[in-house]
């Protein structure tokens, strides 16, 4: 019998006696060995030497020979010694050496770091990956190793596995670490802190623009908790006969019956609403604040709004009279606090509870003159803004006392700082300046008037020349990808400079959540944050999804309180849905991420991101986003007593727009390892 086969015979036998060894560790080796030798005793049997001092099975040749190219330096040890050390695992396929396959399964399998196999889909990838003669490279894996192995995401083409990066920086512990393993060395390190600082995630951050539906009507997004009514239609919405005019976006200047072709009072809200509400979700309603809103819903207008004007009737706060259910088509006014009251009565007391219907104040003011210029086509000034403030808002307030009211409805940073070059700006930043009026006039009325700072987010950074915010192409460029993935970063990290003219602008990063926070903080204590429109791009493309999920992270580890995705050319099964589905509905079945936001860092913010969240029942849900076109392992180290004893993980990946569920994570106690395909998020769900 060759020595090969001898070892074979060996080694088998000893994974079959593997669980009878429960001798300690001795404390001194007759010869010095240190971890990553391999030892054998008298036998022919040879051991890897792990570094938690117990022996590692190479279950065949085949896989021992992946790992070494023959059997010279194995130290020899006593018999004895060798049977004090206990065994710690079996060895799997080095990464990327050969194809495997289990003998009880057709499917074909490469393998990734960390004992995961990727299903090879068809024989022309595998030809691009292994050759021509693939099929001779691939090696059956008795059932009874089988185990050893975790089963990944599908290679549906060749770009979604690299043999040379995944065997680059291959090593044989992660993928052995059996009962008793030590955390080894990693591309990437994840801690989680569960005993640190903790932050309850708002349900609002899952929120929408628009009901995407499948095509078959049913709802695509289960779990979302927050639609938002609002746009540019909004700002000349007339609730008494729900006639409404978008401006530059349609028509344009067309007054119709876009928003509802009923005449009934409030409809179009109402309808939003009920809606919203049977998903169990909350509504924000808009509240124009501008002087005239539409008449009719008779097609284009022409004429500029005025009090003579036959397209337009006058939009005012308060009404001089009793109000009603049933307003006053004939008085040419339109009175928001009849809207407001019509509002309350309709719905009752939850219409103001904080859980039922929120009022925003109208929608992007700095653009009325473009978007809007029949009805606003003088510059808007920060004069204006806040007295339209201060009285709509605490009109809301009188009618709604216990309703959040949303104000500012910026588009972007040009509005942020000067409200679109204000003529009365004066170098006054005019976030600071809205949050200043608000406080005053909450310090008159002996209550707050403004509960929330709305903000809109389009990012302007670029790659290749192409904003990200702007493109849903299905084959992005790199430099648009890379421009993505990393642009989430510019909504907290204070080391990260954007391609992009606010970047320049401010020569230095935008950090933009911490900013605002410390305006907030500075000005208006205890006013909320919210992003109300925000769009990154990339549907058609997994980068669409990796940037969406770093964003809902970001928005959930920061305490923002309501956003609102505007999905711009989205479709129901494109990317930005499916990220949202790893937060809300991962396993398809309406299970969700935990409402508890922790402590959790990655050692490299430029490759990964990382979010943690606290469950019910001690769970633990982890969603790790790897931003790169290569395989990463990770190491994810857990701070605290609770232990978890099993896991199960779910991945969006360039596969498909859908989460799918990914191999196990080999989780022991506080710690597990993973490997994250390239281009991915992962929600690793632990049990204790």
């Amino acid at each position: 019998m060759r020595m090969q086969e001898k070892i074979v015979h060996a080694l088998s036998v000893a994974a079959v006696l593997s669980s009878c060894l429960f001798v300690p560790v001795p404390s001194a080796l007759a010869v010095s060995v240190s971890s990553g030798t391999l030892i054998k005793g008298s036998g022919p049997a040879v051991y890897y030497y792990s570094a938690n001092g117990t022996r590692l099975v190479f279950p065949n040749e085949r896989t021992y020979l992946t790992w070494y190219s023959g059997f010279s330096g194995i130290a020899v040890i006593s018999d004895a010694e060798l049977a004090a050390i206990p065994i710690g695992g079996n060895v799997t396929y080095r990464p990327g050496a050969r194809l495997v396959k289990v003998t009880t399964d057709p499917k074909v399998y490469a393998v990734s770091r960390g004992g995961v196999l990727r299903w090879v889909q068809t024989a022309e990838v595998a030809s691009v990956l292994y050759g021509a003669s693939w099929s001779h490279q691939v090696d059956d894996v008795p059932d009874t190793f089988f185990v050893n192995y975790s089963v990944g995401i599908p290679i549906a083409k060749s770009g979604d596995y690299s043999r040379d990066d995944e065997s680059a920086n291959a090593a044989i512990e992660p993928a052995a670490a059996g009962p008793g393993a030590v955390p080894v060395a990693a591309d990437v390190t994840f801690t989680v802190d569960l005993n640190g600082p903790k932050r309850r995630i708002s349900p609002f951050i899952y929120g929408l623009n628009q009901f995407p539906t499948t095509a078959d009507g049913k709802n695509r997004l289960p779990g979302a908790g927050f639609y938002r009514q609002g746009g540019n239609r909004l700002t000349a919405y007339n609730w008494e006969n729900n006639a409404s005019n978008a401006g530059s976006d349609w028509g344009p200047n067309s007054s119709d019956g876009y928003m509802s072709d009923s005449a009934t009072p409030g409809l179009a809200v109402t309808q939003f609403v009920d809606r919203a509400r049977s998903l169990g979700a909350t509504a924000l309603v808009t509240v124009p604040i501008v002087d005239y809103v539409a008449a009719d819903k008779d097609g284009v207008v022409t004429e500029v709004a005025s009090g003579t004007s036959t397209r337009w009737v006058r939009n005012a706060p308060r009404k001089p009279a009793a109000l009603s259910m049933t307003p006053d088509l004939a008085d040419r006014t339109v009175y928001q606090d009849e809207f407001v009251h019509f509002i309350e009565q309709h719905y009752g007391a939850s219409a103001g509870d904080g859980k039922g219907i929120f009022f925003a104040l109208d929608n992007e003011p700095a653009l009325w003159p473009s978007t809007h210029s029949l009805v606003h086509p003088d510059q808007t000034t920060y004069a204006e803004m806040a007295d339209r403030t201060v009285k709509y808002a605490t009109m809301i307030k009188e009618f709604a006392p216990a309703a959040k009211v949303f104000g500012a409805e910026s588009y972007g940073f040009e509005e942020f700082v000067n409200l679109q070059q204000a003529p009365d700006q004066n170098g006054r930043e005019y976030l600071d300046f809205i949050l200043d009026s608000a406080k005053t006039a909450g310090d008159a009325a002996g209550h707050r008037v403004m509960d929330v700072l709305d903000l809109h987010w389009y990012p302007e950074a670029t790659g290749g020349g192409v904003r990200i915010s702007d493109s849903n192409a299905a084959n992005p460029s790199r430099a648009e990808i890379e421009a993505r993935v990393q642009a989430p970063r510019s909504l907290w990290d204070e080391s990260y400079t954007e391609k992009s003219w606010i970047a320049d602008y401010l020569g230095k990063p935008i950090a933009l959540i911490p900013w605002v926070q410390g305006k907030i903080d500075a000005r208006y204590p205890g006013t909320s944050m919210a992003f109300s429109e925000y769009y990154y791009g990339g549907a058609k493309h997994i980068s669409g999804g990796i940037a969406e999920a770093d964003v809902l992270g970001i928005f959930g580890r920061s305490g923002v309180y309501e956003a609102a995705l505007w999905p711009i050319g989205a479709e129901a099964d494109s990317f930005i849905y499916g990220a949202f589905d790893l937060f809300l509905n991962y396993d398809g079945s309406g299970h969700h991420v935990g409402d508890t936001s922790l402590v959790a860092r990655t050692s490299d913010a430029v490759k990964t991101s990382v979010y943690a969240m606290a469950g019910t029942d001690g769970e633990l849900d982890v969603v790790a986003i790897n931003k790169t076109d290569r395989s990463i392992a990770v190491n994810a180290n857990i701070a605290g007593a609770q232990k978890y004893s099993s896991a199960v993980a779910y991945q969006l990946t360039s596969a498909s727009p859908k989460p799918a569920r990914a191999g196990t994570p080999r989780i022991q106690g506080d710690t597990f390892t993973a490997s994250l395909p390239a281009m991915s998020v992962t929600a690793f769900v632990l049990k204790p």
